[in-house]
């Protein structure tokens, strides 16, 4: 009883192998060929045309993929009927609708595109396959034989960044001032002192008078008007100056004068009243 039973698992195993089998090999039958591509490839846009068979029912989605052999860095732009694409997203390439014939010729379109250093090393042989997503999106496994294609394009080298040079933030220049030589301090009087006395002493209008032809004339030795702020000085000449120091001594004279004849009168009286 348990041979009969252990007869009957081995052949039950061999059935569900058999079965196990073929739908493995109708999973995997569909085959992706190219059948059509050009000698070279010079930078601009080329076709393909490939043929599909074994694919299910429905909308189906090819993408071109360029590769030196024995990498797997892929480039390649492939164009969807409205524009260019090399991403991740599947259902954004060229969409094929795969009928009941399960028979398909697609004619694809793409181009180099902008590869990086690491994906085209420059001009030779590479590796040219399609790869196929499925109507949900995701990569299908296909069976097919990547095709050999020259690629005879110089990638042109990106012009360096031209670095702009640094602008230098200079101080501004102090500007030196004008040095002034140190001139000696002219003797002058005060045009107010000479007006107060001018109204009691007619002489200080005969010095002020000259004063002022002098200005005219143009003969003073030091400059005739000295600015400074809040009063204005009239400088006198040096025969101006002689004049107003023998005014001065006459005062004195003058008041010495006054003050001998005061104690001289007062000595007088004094001796009178005795």
């Amino acid at each position: 009883m348990f041979y009969r039973n252990k007869k009957l698992l081995i052949l039950f195993s061999i059935v569900l192998l058999i079965l196990g089998l073929i739908f493995v090999s109708k999973v995997s039958a569909v085959s992706v060929s190219v059948i059509n591509l050009p000698n070279e490839i010079k930078g601009e846009a080329f076709t393909v045309t490939a043929s599909i068979s074994g694919a299910s029912l429905g909308q189906n989605y090819l993408r071109v993929d360029l590769y030196k052999d024995g990498t797997s860095n892929y480039f390649g732009e492939t164009f969807n009927g409205s524009d260019w694409y090399s991403g991740s997203e599947g259902k954004l390439y060229l969409p094929v609708n795969i009928d009941s014939s399960k028979l398909v010729l697609a004619t694809i379109t793409a181009r180099l595109g902008e590869p990086e250093v690491n994906e085209y090393s420059g001009v030779g042989m590479y590796k040219l396959k399609l790869r196929r997503y499925t109507s949900s999106g995701n990569q299908a496994s296909d069976l097919q034989t990547p095709a050999d294609i020259l690629i005879n394009f110089l990638m042109p080298t990106p012009e360096p960044t031209p670095t702009p040079a640094p602008v230098s933030q200079n101080s501004p220049t102090a500007i030196p001032k004008p040095t002034v030589s140190p001139t000696s301090s002219p003797n002058f009087l005060s045009a107010e002192i000479l007006e107060e006395n001018a109204t009691d002493e007619p002489i200080f209008e005969e010095v002020l008078g000259k004063a002022s032809e002098s200005a005219t004339l143009g003969a003073l030795i030091t400059p005739l008007e000295t600015i400074i702020p809040g009063k204005k000085e009239i400088v006198l000449s040096a025969r101006d100056n002689k004049i107003a120091i023998i005014l001065i001594a006459l005062g004195v004279v003058f008041i010495s004068a006054c003050v001998i004849l005061f104690f001289w009168t007062y000595i007088k009286n004094k001796k009178q009243n005795e």
